[in-house]
């Protein structure tokens, strides 16, 4: 099942997990999340929400802001900006190991991009020149970007 969420939203969801010291692969697990949050913030996350963000169930869309917030005060931050700040200043700048979907090089078309996202709160855009080279179009938050062929 694929799972378009961002690196900080999985780390979001980590970072319950282990506030929780459950990891939740169920509905059951998710229905005690949702009655966790009520139990402590008085607030209704819905259960196909929190399917969606842990990836049980496929999703294209981006979580609203307000089940992003709802998620970060239960870890006991104001709302999702400041548990990006706090993320941001933890991870320091070390970026997470990730996993993601291999890429072949033959399946690419000249001026194909490929964008790669990490934690925290990076993202390098390669653009496919052809012939096994790639340029770095866009970086944020990365060491060095070089925009020559690499």
């Amino acid at each position: 099942m694929s799972n378009p969420l961002s690196p900080e939203i999985i780390q979001l969801r980590s970072d319950i997990e282990k506030q929780l010291r459950q990891t939740l692969h169920s509905p059951v697990d998710f229905q005690w999340l949702i009655q966790q949050i009520w139990n402590r913030q008085h607030t209704i996350l819905s259960l196909s929400t929190i399917k969606r963000l842990w990836g049980y169930v496929p999703s294209n869309g981006v979580p609203r802001l307000s089940t992003l917030n709802t998620l970060s005060q239960f870890l006991g931050y104001a709302d999702w900006n400041a548990y990006l700040v706090a993320m941001e200043q933890r991870g320091g700048n070390e970026s997470a190991m990730f996993q993601g979907e291999g890429i072949s090089v033959s399946a690419l078309q000249p001026n194909d991009r490929i964008e790669v996202c990490w934690q925290p709160n990076r993202k390098c855009v390669f653009c496919y020149l052809g012939n096994n080279q790639f340029v770095v179009e866009e970086s944020k938050k990365c060491q060095a970007a070089y925009r020559r062929p690499i």
